[in-house]
């Protein structure tokens, strides 16, 4: 069989007592209508016989005889065509009724919080996680996304980001920004960590260096002090009013009370071993395989519970075993910017005519289906959707004033006449790019943009860039659960809602940070300060009998931890 994805919301649930109150409802409905239809017949019967009599005294006695049959036979018609309709749909509610309560009593894998299921996990089992060219074990210098966030699942952090963008407290028990350059962090007592130990993390972050996946996250640190048992200060080099968020780093064995132990069980492989958690996992080993065949063999014979790929080619190698999968976004995204200095990009109506008439859907297809989605602004959870519109890309050029000359859109901005062109740079060298720019150009053309597509690279490339030689530019963009787009406000920043909306954010207090990112976001979206293309995609692939990865998305592969773990049995909750 091939790869099977669970709906848990296929089936309503009803009870066999409301079943059988239904099927005793149809039953008198259908004995009613017998009985009314018989009535009915036995009045019409009496009606026509007067009638014949009456008609057979006159001179037209036969031919309105006939007429009369015919009436009869076309009212006797009516009524068993009625009949048998009503009778097929009570035949259908009765069948629909039967099915709802025999799919109801069938077990669908669901996580253990689902109310309509209860799925529970067998205890202490030894959950054991494939990967394929892993660059290295160490958590620090690894690029792999599944270790560093089980590294960080099995391990105490000062807080952890929520999909909107707050921010849940774990080892910090609140954080305060005094300025954007200084942050002042309360410890939680019951997770035996003291300021000390916080500093020292930090210390050894940066003393593994350039390599290390945090050190992004710390290299902007100046200074770290200790105020008294239970609190310290954070000091930065530079302003960073997202800093709140690069606080999720890990405290692997740290304290007394920390989830999991992390040991490197030999060369390529990261055993976990379960301290102080709720999970049923007593174990969980992280394997870097150096042949993907290797991988698929151990997949099918049960030795691995979980991998992940991102090629169809690993995905033909299981064949017909059977397995589910869900996917999730890997961070990898490309977007399309604008100049803001740009005339014609500079008006808000062709920015939205550009963004309506682009078919992203269409785009991701034929870049690759399997592993790439549609996406709409550099937030990696973001909501908000932009709509393929070609009507009303047209009508909204018109309506702001653009006329049709000859083919081209043409308006009067300022004493100047615009015309409807807009230079696409893209990187030569990137295939995928300017296949991407190629269908831009085609469905632009549709709505009446004209895109003239400049390729270019390496040096050149860059003096474009530097030049501000384009109106719109394709660009690779890494987006993860850090909602910073500081790198990207020199494109993103193109007029005083967006600046505002971004100033409001800089200035805010760390309670107030999640509401105004959703606010930003909202400004982006509604001035199209940018057009995302696609995301890449990464599937999660696991055996039919492991539970945890029905809800994952995104960046959050392993969040729910206390949900993953092997079926004992499956049992529906009674009312």
């Amino acid at each position: 069989m091939s790869a099977k994805i669970m709906n848990s919301h296929r089936y309503k649930k009803t009870t066999r007592k409301k079943a059988d109150a239904s099927k005793e409802r149809i039953k008198k409905s259908v004995k009613y209508k017998k009985e009314t239809l018989k009535a009915n017949r036995e009045k019409n019967k009496i009606e026509i016989k007067d009638s014949y009599i009456k008609l057979n005294n006159s001179n037209n006695a036969n031919k309105l005889k006939e007429s009369k049959k015919k009436q009869i036979k076309k009212h006797d018609f009516t009524n068993v065509f009625k009949v048998l309709g009503l009778v097929a749909c009570i035949a259908l509610i009765a069948l629909l009724s039967r099915v709802i309560v025999k799919k109801e009593n069938e077990p669908i894998v669901q996580a253990d919080f689902n109310p309509k299921q209860k799925v529970t996990l067998m205890q202490d089992y030894d959950f054991k996680i494939g990967m394929s060219k892993l660059d290295t074990i160490d958590y620090l210098k690894s690029k792999n996304m599944i270790l560093n966030e089980l590294v960080s699942q099995t391990s105490n952090r000062l807080i952890s980001v929520n999909k909107d963008y707050s921010i849940e407290y774990i080892v910090a028990k609140n954080i305060e920004k005094i300025n954007n350059k200084q942050y002042f962090i309360e410890l939680n007592q019951e997770y035996n960590i003291k300021p000390q130990d916080v500093i020292n993390k930090i210390n050894e972050m940066k003393m593994a260096g350039k390599d290390n996946i945090y050190y992004s996250k710390i290299s902007n640190i100046s200074n770290v002090e200790a105020q008294g048992n239970n609190a310290l200060t954070i000091s930065l080099k530079e302003e960073d009013p997202y800093f709140v968020y690069e606080l999720s780093f890990p405290f692997v064995n740290i304290g007394n009370d920390f989830p999991y132990r992390m040991n490197n069980a030999n060369n390529n492989s990261v055993l976990f071993t379960r301290k102080k958690s709720s999970s049923t996992l007593k174990s969980i080993s992280f394997t870097g395989y150096n042949d993907i065949d290797n991988l698929i063999d151990d997949f099918k014979n049960s030795k691995i519970d979980m991998f992940t790929a991102s090629s169809d080619s690993i995905m033909q190698l299981i064949g017909k075993y059977e397995y589910n999968v869900k996917k999730y976004r890997d961070g990898q995204t490309i977007f399309l910017f604008g100049n803001k200095e740009s005339k014609i990009f500079n008006q808000k109506e062709v920015r939205q005519a550009l963004v309506y008439s682009l078919n992203r859907e269409e785009m991701v297809k034929k870049i690759n289906a399997s592993f790439s989605e549609v996406i709409d602004l550099p937030f990696i959870y973001s909501n908000i959707r932009y709509k393929y519109d070609i009507v009303g890309a047209r009508n909204i050029l018109i309506q702001q004033g653009w006329t049709n000359d000859k083919g081209m859109y043409k308006k009067k901005v300022n004493e100047e006449v615009l015309t409807l062109q807009l230079t696409l740079l893209v990187n030569e060298k990137d295939q995928t790019k300017v296949q991407i720019a190629d269908m831009m150009k085609d469905m632009a053309e549709n709505v009446g943009i004209r895109i003239n597509i400049r390729k270019a690279k390496d040096q050149e490339l860059q003096e474009l860039i530097k030049k501000k030689a384009y109106d719109i530019i394709l660009a690779d963009v890494y987006s993860n659960d850090n909602p910073d787009i500081t790198y990207l406000e020199e494109y993103l920043n193109i007029n005083e809602k967006t600046n505002s909306a971004l100033q409001i954010v800089k200035e805010s207090k760390v309670v107030d940070l999640p509401k105004n990112i959703v606010s930003l976001q909202d400004v982006l979206s509604d001035e199209i300060a940018c057009i995302g293309i696609l995301a890449r995609n990464t599937n999660v692939v696991y055996q039919k009998n492991i539970n945890g990865f029905e809800d994952i998305n995104y960046m959050k592969v392993l969040y729910n931890l206390n949900y993953i773990g092997k079926i004992q049995s499956i049992e529906k909750d009674s009312e």
